[in-house]
């Protein structure tokens, strides 16, 4: 399709995943089985306020400071990923 850009899907490995090299390995094969392009990969540790940020819509949730600390205690993977579905 003319004019239009590049459409990207974000996928997020929490830490229980990275965790486990089990369901990190299927995950990851399910990617690739799926036909996703891994545009950029990056594993990073989030700041509480990050976390924070990144789960705002759930502020005042009664799981919200619980989701937090659990991004914020352990490396997470980011995944910005491409798939060219036929229209």
């Amino acid at each position: 399709m003319a004019g239009r850009g590049l459409q990207l899907t974000l996928a997020l490995l929490k830490p229980d995943a990275l965790a486990h090299g089990i369901a990190w390995e299927a995950v990851h094969q399910d990617v690739l089985k799926n036909k996703f392009l891994i545009v950029k990969s990056k594993e990073l540790r989030l700041k509480r306020s990050d976390s924070e940020r990144f789960y705002a819509a759930h502020k005042g949730k009664f799981f919200f400071q619980r989701l937090v600390e659990f991004m914020a205690r352990s490396p997470v993977v980011f995944k910005a990923m491409h798939v060219k579905w036929p229209v």
